[in-house]
């Protein structure tokens, strides 16, 4: 059986600069911050899991949160590139680790990441998108997805067909493709459904709505 592998890195000593809209962040204990991460990785650790550190970037406030780096899947992983300056230099160790795990892919140049977004901006962000790409890990929809239903958009959302939803114990069927989350599976979808069918399944939104508007 292949381990389970965590990678973690111990928050600096510039942690209360990190990345955040909260008036008080400069007051983060970041001893405290250290301890409870320690505390953290003990109990993954205890849980059987293989730690692998990396030790604190100073030069970078947010680089304990390693996830950002990076999209870890069963054979490859994906690196994620981030506009903001001081977070720039985290994923380079974590890169050259990962490696030895799995190969590493960039994304695109067509792809293209956008800053934080406004809660009170997020309907126009759904209304231009031509379709929504839902979560494709718990097989069941969530906020991203009822909203972008709300304001018209389709969705392309992996459906577990074996977790029920209930919704005012009504049993509703899942309206959303594709009932499995591999890869392949989702790129005929997204060609047969948004890019060949010009998104002619718009027309299955209002109905959709009016059904998953009480959750």
């Amino acid at each position: 059986m292949t381990p389970t592998i965590a990678f973690v890195r111990s928050p600096g000593s510039t942690f209360n600069h990190a990345i955040s809209s909260h008036p008080e962040k400069h007051t983060i204990d970041v001893e405290l911050v250290c301890s409870q991460h320690e505390q953290y990785v003990s109990a993954l650790i205890e849980s059987g899991i293989e730690v692998i550190k990396f030790p604190p970037l100073e030069n970078c406030p947010d680089a304990t949160f390693v996830e950002d780096t990076t999209v870890v899947f069963d054979h490859v992983a994906v690196a994620c590139p981030n506009k903001e300056k001081s977070r720039q230099e985290e994923g380079t160790s974590i890169h050259a680790e990962i490696k030895k795990y799995r190969p590493l892919k960039t994304l695109p140049p067509q792809i293209k990441f956008i800053p934080p977004i406004k809660r009170s901006e997020m309907p126009s962000y759904y209304k231009f998108a031509d379709a929504v790409l839902g979560n494709f890990y718990l097989g069941i929809y969530e906020l991203v997805t009822l909203e972008s239903v709300m304001c018209g958009t389709p969705v392309i959302q992996y459906t577990d067909e074996n977790k029920e939803i209930i919704v005012n114990d009504e049993k509703l069927t899942s309206p959303f493709l594709p009932f499995s989350n591999n890869p392949h599976e989702i790129a005929k979808i997204i060609e047969a459904k948004v890019i060949l069918d010009n998104f002619s399944f718009k027309k299955i939104y209002p109905k959709i709505a009016k059904k998953i508007a009480c959750v």
